[in-house]
């Protein structure tokens, strides 16, 4: 199971501002697969923050990478392509 103590935020992992966790559930099977931090308003507004600054370099990005880097990130984390049967 994963555990997660900090957020994502701005291409860093920072400490929650929030107590406690949430467990993430897997649709298919009902198992508990990862606990991610409980965020707060604070965790929020620090994302927006950072997706505000990203966006004028990113919206000039051309398609083709913008997809080829969404798609590497994704493999990266471990994230299945298929649906389960």
């Amino acid at each position: 199971m994963i555990e997660r103590k900090d957020v994502f935020v701005g291409g860093e992992w920072r400490v929650s501002q929030g107590e406690g966790s949430l467990e993430v559930i897997n649709p298919v099977t009902e198992q508990v697969i990862a606990t991610v931090p409980a965020g707060t308003a604070a965790d929020v507004d620090a994302a927006a923050i950072a997706a505000h600054r990203a966006l004028p370099a990113w919206s000039r990005t051309p398609p083709a990478v913008s997809s080829s880097s969404c798609a590497s990130r994704g493999s990266s984390r471990g994230v299945r392509r298929s649906s389960p049967r």
